[in-house]
């Protein structure tokens, strides 16, 4: 009965354009936020992570680098043993997170905190290789430099480890071969710092414009979701007169 009625029929049709352009919209949403949004956000967090591994490394190169400064001024073989240790420990965290920061993988960051409950505040910054970024090369060239470090810093502590157990001053020659490496790391630490600051520069690039796409595609996606509502608006408009 109803169905003979023409003003129930376009009733109809006009609730089936609501609902059309309520999905469509939904659909719009879904597929933006599902291929453009997401992963625009996914990658930015990733970079930011990226970028945190790499104040990582620039604070471990710097402890390396005022216990290198420490040399001239040891006087005792236990310091002698310490600085070292220091040396060899930081390398090996600057060689983990440059891996990550080459290959991706996760790194558990520990610093002191003076809180009730612990002494100790554990981060774990997790990264993964970005396909849309890509890698830095600079990274994998600073992995030689870093064990370069570490090997003259054996070389210093062999000239310097029979004087201080013998508990005598260094001799001349000793203390020139030693001022001679500590030149050398002067020099390496020189090159590093200028390719740090290389990735640092790339990984901030990365994310400012990573962050500007996803206003782009977020301007897009709200230019379409409104054209889509006119467009139906419009037809809705013509199916009533």
């Amino acid at each position: 009965m109803f169905a003979n009625e023409p003003i129930i029929n376009k009733l109809f049709l006009l609730l089936a354009i609501f609902f059309l352009t309520i999905l469509s919209i939904i659909f719009i949403e879904n597929y933006f936020d599902r291929f453009y949004t997401l992963r625009y956000q996914q990658s930015i967090r990733n970079q930011e992570q990226k970028q945190k591994l790499e104040f990582l490394f620039k604070e471990n190169l710097l402890h390396i680098h005022l216990a290198f400064k420490t040399f001239p001024t040891i006087s005792h073989p236990q310091q002698l043993s310490n600085t070292h240790s220091i040396i060899r420990e930081k390398v090996g965290m600057c060689i983990d997170l440059l891996r990550i920061l080459d290959q991706g993988g996760e790194f558990t960051n520990s610093s002191a905190v003076n809180l009730p409950a612990n002494n100790e505040k554990i981060e774990i910054i997790t990264y993964w290789n970005d396909e849309y970024t890509g890698n830095i090369p600079e990274v994998r060239e600073l992995i030689p430099a870093i064990y370069d470090l570490q090997a003259l810093a054996s070389k210093i502590v062999g000239v310097l480890r029979s004087s201080l157990e013998a508990q005598r001053d260094v001799e001349e020659n000793l203390m020139q071969t030693t001022n001679f490496y500590l030149k050398q790391a002067d020099s390496h630490f020189t090159r590093i710092y200028e390719t740090e600051q290389k990735i640092a520069f790339d990984i901030q690039k990365n994310v400012v414009q990573l962050n500007n796409t996803s206003v782009n595609v977020l301007d897009r996606y709200n230019k379409l979701k409104y054209l889509s509502l006119l467009v139906f608006s419009l037809f809705a408009g013509i199916v009533t007169y």
